[in-house]
């Protein structure tokens, strides 16, 4: 447990970790941004939801949650 706590204390505190996490969010946010354009492109014919299972992408690996993809299929 102590060793748990020492390593979280160093990670926490790297310069590294940290723009590793800020690298995280853009990549996420650009990826949902993505998801988006292809959503409005194919006009309709398929979902957020659908898209991202088609490729074996996990909602949530790029910061959506499955109950926001749910209420833009029921628009």
């Amino acid at each position: 447990m102590l060793r748990r706590l020492r390593l979280l204390h160093r990670y926490a505190n790297d310069p590294d970790m940290l723009k590793l996490v800020e690298t995280t969010e853009r990549w996420r946010k650009a990826a949902r941004e993505a998801l988006m354009e292809l959503v409005d492109i194919i006009d309709g014919g398929i979902t957020e939801f659908e898209l991202l299972s088609r490729y074996g992408i996990e909602p949530d690996s790029i910061g959506l949650e499955t109950t926001a993809i749910n209420s833009r299929i029921s628009r």
